[in-house]
C-alpha cells in the first residue's frame, strides 16, 4: 500500500472521528440548552399562576369581609378555584424541574388549596374561619414562591436572594 494512501486514509478516519466528536459535544449541549429553556419556561408559569392565585386569594379574603353581596363572593371563589386549577396543571410538571424540597414545599401548597376549595364547595363561606384560612394559604403561597426563586436563580447566574429581599418564608 502506497504511504499517501496510508496518510489519506488516516487523515479521513481522524477528520471522521473528530467531526463525530464535535457532532456529540453540540447536540449533548443541544440538549442541555432545551431541558434548560423548558426548565426555565416551567418556572416562569409557576411564578405566574402562584402570583395569579395570591391575587385572587387576597381579593377572596377581602370579599369575605361582613356586607359583601354573595355574589360578588361568589364570583370572587370562582375565580379562585379557576386559578387554582391552573396552578394545579403548572405544578404538574414540577416532578420533571423541581428539586425534591421544592416539590415538598409545593405538594403542602396544593393540599393545602384543596383543603380550602373544598371547605368553601362544602358550605356557604364563613367570614371568620376562611379568612384566617385564606391568611394562612397567603403565607403558604409566598413560601412556595421563595423556594422557587431559590432554586432557578443560580442556574440564571444569579445569587440565592438574601433573607428580606422578596417574599419571606412563612
Amino acid at each position: 500500500m502506497p504511504p499517501e494512501l496510508i496518510s489519506l486514509a488516516g487523515t479521513l478516519i481522524g477528520g471522521l472521528f473528530g467531526a463525530w466528536i464535535g457532532a456529540s459535544l453540540a447536540f449533548q449541549r443541544y440538549r442541555r440548552e432545551k431541558a434548560f429553556e423548558r426548565r426555565l419556561v416551567w418556572y416562569e408559569t409557576c411564578f405566574s399562576a402562584l402570583a395569579q392565585v395570591r391575587k385572587n386569594t387576597y381579593q377572596l379574603l377581602h370579599a369575605l369581609q361582613p356586607g359583601t353581596d354573595a355574589e360578588v363572593l361568589t364570583q370572587r371563589a370562582n375565580n379562585f378555584g379557576q386559578t387554582f386549577e391552573e396552578l394545579a396543571d403548572a405544578l404538574e410538571h414540577g416532578v420533571f424541574y423541581a428539586p425534591p424540597t421544592t416539590l415538598k414545599t409545593l405538594r403542602r401548597l396544593q393540599d393545602h388549596i384543596k383543603g380550602f376549595t373544598d371547605r368553601l364547595a362544602a358550605a356557604p363561606p364563613s367570614h371568620v374561619t376562611d379568612a384566617q384560612a385564606l391568611v394562612g394559604l397567603g403565607n403558604e403561597l409566598l413560601l412556595a414562591s421563595r423556594r422557587l426563586a431559590d432554586d432557578i436563580r443560580p442556574h440564571l447566574g444569579l445569587r440565592r436572594l438574601p433573607p428580606g429581599i422578596g417574599p419571606d418564608d412563612a
